[in-house]
């Protein structure tokens, strides 16, 4: 049986090229060019510097080097694309960086490893660019990405009643329909493609491979989003919805959640996609009063006369400012957030239930309530953590639609918090410098018995699975798994913290308060203040990556698990006194201030092996190809290409000049200054003063290389030999280059 697994693939032929592809590419493309004196005594601090750091950790290095001299020389071309004729002179490494790849590409070990993954994450990529798969993923994203601009469009346009006479509301009403429907289609399309219909197809690796891309490409998105500040996990589409829902049923959304949830950018959102603006917002509390929300008596400092200026809900219900205008600022409904709701007032409650049954085309402040015009209320849950917040009566309740807006989930089938970590610890490049190790959620192996295998059509059998390892405080979880699961634990003892004795759900840890552990038998574990909300883990993903430029010893950590045992020392001390040895006792119970893991011999994670991180990508299924026998029992001799060597031919072609000659076609070798014999095969490219050839032959008189242009294949051109060992290598680093920067391109996008 010949196996074929998860780990250890043997490298593909293409692989093999482009590992020695991107080694020549280094050393000719970017290590030969002039960047001035090398400065020896710099040169001796950077190999110093990096004697002590693993291969892995060169290797990771660097390949972020290089795309950082590949990023610059690409915007350095697109500059002066746009400039042409005004004299630029050509690109100029920066000699440090020059420094630092060479230094890094003379090391052996980090070379050969960089030049393996370099090539392993490439031909992964080609692959899956290339398959029928790739191709309708790209498709469909951009197909969702288009609809979705014209159904929010026509949305917006719907709520805020911009559309004049029935006839054009109508049908806007159906287009908006048919968008709906196009694009829950192609949505659940991308989801089953996403699936690759794992459902229905065995777990091979030709199928998760394909999953693990689709989810690389999702992370990136999310690594996008981030930067922006909120990331739209599928729990943060859901509460979205939900949102525009209600406010374009006329009720008014309730966010509940505790603090830094996400709860204030969640009514954001919504009012931009269905108003075009951002809401008009009221910080609540028992002060709030007429005056904040509906109007106040002013003075104008010029005139010295009185008049109204306009609370929230006058402003944004009928687009004034204040009395003196003549016409409104907003000519369309905005939406009031009312934050910290639950902290009203007794006389600003009832002003709110008024507004509440205003509708368009109703008075306030004697303007036109216009269309658009609504609500969205957030506030901290009503319990035992906030006494000042007061629940809303029946006839409040009846106008709302309450929606909760927890944290992130965190499980084996949503591993939200988990996949907001990676997507942090993503780098420009698409790039993680961290060993998988500290990262991935642990399997273990479940072999089948005989009568489990299972016979696939194309003749292999399956003979094991990867089992996600169901205890997520198991050391041999990747710390970063761990974690995830740690803050989603400091999560729910907070949430409960807020809920009285007999709401905590009976599988909530339980506390020792006398060994200051988590046991199976003691006191429900309850956080009082502590909790570590989405952009507190950010900032630890990213002090990862610039711990090094800090002048502070204690960052100088070898490993991501030693960096995560760090922040939790610091974040311990921060921790209120009556809930500090709880939360100690959390991350004590995943294993996170435990030694860090033994990483010799890890390898750099390419993104395809990021994609597989997520749980949400099934693992691939061990399977074994029989070898067929020969009849009798003896194996088949395996032989080699016994057709007979292909007889040359000589052929009349016509030169650019118009004058013909005739030329010996099929594989030739030439004798150069510098190879004594290059073997050339027929139809091979090769560059020569910025024109692409294809070799034709050569001279059946004299022997000189003949080559085609590849732009017009009937007229040929003779070469000198070292012109064409030239031009293949020039015709080759220009592939090298354009395979670099879409690998720039593609992390980037």
């Amino acid at each position: 049986m010949m196996k074929e697994g998860f780990h250890g693939r043997e490298p593909s032929r293409e692989g093999q090229k482009r590992a020695s592809g991107i080694l020549r590419y280094i050393e000719n493309a970017i290590l030969a060019k002039d960047v001035g004196e090398s400065d020896e005594e710099s040169e001796g601090e950077i190999r110093a510097y990096y004697a002590s750091r693993s291969t892995r950790e060169k290797a990771d290095i660097l390949y972020e080097k290089i795309m950082a001299h590949v990023t610059d020389k690409q915007a350095y071309t697109a500059q002066s694309n746009k400039k042409k004729g005004e004299g630029n002179d050509s690109f100029r490494a920066n000699p440090d960086l020059m420094m630092e790849i060479r230094v890094l590409s003379e090391d052996q070990p980090t070379k050969d490893l960089f030049s393996k993954t370099y090539a392993e994450a490439r031909v992964d990529a080609k692959s899956y660019r290339m398959s029928d798969l790739g191709k309708t993923w790209k498709h469909l994203n951009e197909q969702i990405g288009k609809l979705e601009k014209k159904f929010q469009q026509v949305e917006q346009a719907l709520f805020l009643r911009t559309i004049e006479g029935k006839s054009h509301i109508s049908s806007a009403r159906s287009k908006a329909e048919r968008l709906a429907g196009r694009l829950l289609a192609l949505k659940t399309q991308r989801e089953n493609l996403k699936a690759v219909n794992l459902e229905k197809v065995p777990h091979t690796s030709e199928n998760t491979d394909a999953a693990a891309a689709f989810q690389f490409e999702t992370l990136t998105k999310y690594r996008d989003q981030l930067k922006d500040g909120f990331v739209w996990m599928p729990s943060r589409e859901r509460i979205h919805s939900r949102i525009v829902e209600q406010l374009q049923n006329g009720r008014w959304p309730l966010l509940v959640g505790e603090s830094r949830t996400g709860k204030s950018f969640q009514a954001n959102a919504a009012a931009i996609e269905l108003t075009g603006n951002l809401p008009v917002k009221v910080a609540c509390d028992v002060s709030t009063s007429e005056k904040h929300l509906v109007e106040d008596l002013a003075i104008d400092p010029v005139t010295g006369g009185s008049y109204k200026e306009y609370g929230a809900f006058v402003k944004a219900y009928t687009g004034f400012d204040d009395s003196r205008q003549g016409k409104p600022t907003h000519s369309t409904g905005r939406i009031v957030r009312l934050d910290e709701f639950g902290r009203i007032g007794d006389k600003a409650y009832s002003i709110i239930k008024e507004m509440g049954e205003l509708k368009p085309g109703y008075k306030l402040a004697n303007h036109r309530v216009l269309e658009g015009s609504g609500a969205i209320l957030t506030t901290n849950p009503a319990g035992l953590r906030y006494p000042n917040r007061r629940p809303l009566d029946a006839a409040m309740r009846a106008e709302v639609a309450e929606i909760s807006v927890d944290y992130f989930e965190q499980s084996n089938s949503s591993p939200e918090e988990y996949e907001f970590m990676i997507a942090a610890l993503l780098d420009e490049n698409g790039h993680i410098p961290i060993a998988e190790k500290e990262l991935a959620p642990a399997y273990i192996r479940h072999e089948f018995a005989d009568d489990e295998k299972q016979t696939l059509p194309d003749g292999r059998v399956v003979v094991a699975e990867d089992l996600l390892i169901a205890d997520s405080t198991d050391g041999n979880h990747g710390t970063l798994w761990r974690l995830a699961n740690a803050v989603r634990a400091v999560h729910d003892c907070f949430n409960n913290g807020n809920k009285p004795a007999d709401e905590i759900p009976a599988d909530a840890l339980r506390f020792d308060i006398n060994s200051d552990t988590i046991t199976s038998s003691g006191e429900p574990l309850t956080l009082s203040s502590s909790t570590l909300a989405p952009d507190e883990i950010a900032n630890w993903m990213q002090g990862f990556k610039d711990r090094l430029q800090k002048q502070n010893e204690a960052f100088q950590v070898e490993s991501f698990s030693e960096w995560i045992k760090l922040k939790i020392d610091i974040y311990l001390k921060q921790v209120d006194q009556a809930d500090r040895a709880k939360v100690k006792a959390i991350f004590d119970h995943f294993h996170l201030l435990d030694a860090p893991p033994n990483l010799k011999g890890a390898k750099p994670i390419t993104p395809k092996r990021i994609g597989y991180l997520s749980p949400r990508v099934p693992r691939p299924l061990h399977v074994e190809t029989p070898i067929l026998e020969a009849v009798g029992g003896e194996p088949t001799e395996q032989k080699g290409d016994t057709r007979p060597p292909e007889l040359y031919t000589t052929v009349e072609v016509s030169l650019e000049d118009g004058s013909n000659v005739r030329i010996r076609k099929g594989n030739q070798s030439l004798r150069t200054k510098v190879s004594p014999e290059l073997v050339v095969n027929q139809k091979t490219n090769f560059r020569v003063e910025d024109c692409d050839y294809l070799f034709a032959g050569t001279l059946e008189e004299g022997g000189k290389p003949v080559g085609s242009f590849s732009s017009e294949p009937d007229l040929h051109k003779v070469f000198s030999s070292e012109e064409v060992e030239k031009g293949i290598i020039d015709y080759s680093f220009q592939n090298l280059e354009k395979d670099v920067e879409e690998l720039c391109t593609i992390t980037r996008t």
